[in-house]
């Protein structure tokens, strides 16, 4: 799958060599999972793993790759966008640093760990993080409606 958007091809083919150890893997994980998998998001080094909650929102587990000192960040996050008001009430889970080269041990159990995590969370109420305003979004979309249409390509899953 190419980059959301467009990347100098020295880079991306940089990104490709840095992450080519671990795609199986990542893939094996997303699909064992049966989530969305977004590639190189925002022309960043960067995997998501994305999913809807029943209990409302989204929720991502990502996987970073840091040129210095070369390694992988392994993190995720649940949040639930107000329309109304454009902004964001989140709750993080905690990064987790592994050196590259990964050991794929190592890489699936940070990865379902942080899965696990953000999947146990139930609480809209825990959400404490605020993030926004995000005007841009009525720009994109009309109703709140259609961002929750645009949402439909993710699982739902809890």
């Amino acid at each position: 799958m190419a980059p959301n958007g467009t990347v100098d091809d020295s880079v991306w083919e940089r990104w490709l060599t840095v992450f080519s150890p671990i795609v199986d893997d990542l893939n094996e994980f997303g699909g064992r999972h049966g989530l969305f998998v977004e590639r190189f998001y925002h022309n960043a080094p960067i995997w998501h793993f994305v999913f809807r909650k029943k209990a409302g929102g989204k929720a991502l587990v990502e996987i970073v790759h840091d040129p210095t000192p070369n390694q992988f960040h392994v993190g995720g996050v649940w949040w639930i966008d107000d329309y109304e008001t454009v902004t964001r009430l989140m709750r993080t889970a905690s990064s987790r640093t592994l050196s590259i080269p990964v050991k794929r041990e190592q890489l699936l159990a940070a990865l379902k760990e942080t899965f696990e995590t953000i999947k146990g969370w139930s609480n809209a109420a825990d959400l404490t993080e605020k993030a926004g305003p995000y005007p841009e979004w009525r720009e994109r979309s009309s109703s709140e409606e259609d961002l929750r249409r645009a949402d439909s390509k993710y699982p739902l899953i809890d």
